[in-house]
């Protein structure tokens, strides 16, 4: 039951990010300085 619960929550918060753009936020500055790097 505990790993079931444990990925319910995972799905809620990524969920909650994408909609609050936070996961495009942290996709971004990753390919900028992946970018800056290169």
């Amino acid at each position: 039951m505990s790993e079931d619960r444990v990925g319910l929550l995972s799905c809620i918060f990524l969920r909650g990010e994408w909609e609050r753009g936070g996961l495009v936020q942290i996709v971004g500055s990753l390919v900028i300085r992946v970018a800056s790097i290169s």
